[in-house]
C-alpha cells in the first residue's frame, strides 16, 4: 500500500508539471485584448493535455497491479506449440512379465494446441517413433500358418494427425488444465502463473485386449511434453 502511494504521488507530481507546461495555441500580454475564442481554445488544449495524461496514469498503474486475467482468460483463445518424447512397452504378458512376446518402442513429435474460447480445443501435429521387439517378429507365413520368415530388427514409422473433437478446463487453484478427446483418457497440464508454458507428464499402464483376438497385452506409456504459447 506504501509503495502504491508513492507511486500514486509521484504520478500526480508529474501531472501537474505536464499540465502547467502544456502547449497551447495562443499567449496573451499585458495591455493586450483576450478573445473569447483564442481563450476557449486554450482551455481545449489544457483539456487535451490532461486527457493524454489520464491514459498515462492508467497504464503506470495497470503496471504496478499487474495482470489480473484469470488462467482461463490467459489461456482461452491461445495457440501452444509442443514438442514431446514418448517410450513405451507393449507385452502379450498381461501381468507386465518379460516372459512372453515384448515390443518397445521410442517415439517424438511436435503439436499444436488451440484452446478456444467456448472450451473446445483442436489439436494437430506430426510424430515419428521407432520400435523393437525382445523376439523374432515372424514376417511370412506358408498355407499352414508356420512361419517361413522373421526378424527382431528395429522399424521405423511416422504418422500426422488433426482432430477438433477436444474439451479443455482449467483448475485455478491449482494451475491444472484437464484436456480430453472423444474416447480417450483426459490428460493433465500443469500450466505455468502466467499462462505462458504447460508441461506435460502422463503414464499409462493398462490391459488391453489385443486387436488380434490372441492374449491381453500390457502397455505401459510415458509421455512428457513441454508446449509454449504462440505469439498472437
Amino acid at each position: 500500500m506504501f509503495k502504491k502511494t508513492i507511486l500514486a504521488s509521484s504520478i500526480l507530481l508529474g501531472c501537474s508539471m505536464n499540465i502547467m507546461a502544456a502547449d497551447v495555441t495562443h499567449s496573451f500580454s499585458a495591455g493586450g485584448s483576450i478573445v473569447a475564442s483564442e481563450m476557449n481554445q486554450n482551455f481545449s488544449d489544457v483539456v487535451a493535455a490532461i486527457n493524454a495524461l489520464e491514459s498515462q496514469v492508467a497504464t503506470l498503474e495497470a503496471a504496478a497491479v499487474g495482470d489480473a486475467s484469470s488462467l482461463e482468460e490467459k489461456i482461452a483463445g491461445a495457440s501452444y506449440q509442443f514438442s514431446w518424447l514418448q517410450n513405451g512397452y507393449f507385452g502379450e504378458n498381461a501381468s507386465g512379465g518379460l516372459s512372453d512376446y515384448v515390443r518397445f518402442g521410442l517415439g517424438r513429435g511436435t503439436s499444436t494446441l488451440v484452446f478456444n474460447e467456448n472450451g473446445t480445443t483442436t489439436d494437430s501435429g506430426s510424430e515419428a517413433w521407432v520400435e523393437g521387439s525382445t523376439v523374432p517378429i515372424c514376417q511370412t507365413f506358408d498355407n499352414d500358418d508356420n512361419c517361413t520368415s522373421d526378424h527382431n530388427q528395429l522399424e521405423t514409422d511416422n504418422d500426422t494427425w488433426a482432430d477438433d473433437a477436444g474439451t479443455w478446463s482449467v483448475n485455478s487453484t491449482t494451475n491444472v488444465l484437464t484436456l480430453t478427446f472423444e474416447n480417450e483418457s483426459p490428460q493433465y497440464y500443469q500450466v505455468s502463473e502466467d499462462g505462458s508454458t504447460m508441461i506435460l507428464t502422463g503414464l499409462q499402464n493398462n490391459v488391453e485386449a489385443s486387436d488380434s483376438g490372441g492374449a491381453d497385452q500390457r502397455i505401459i506409456e510415458l509421455t512428457i511434453g513441454v508446449g509454449v504459447r504462440l505469439p498472437e
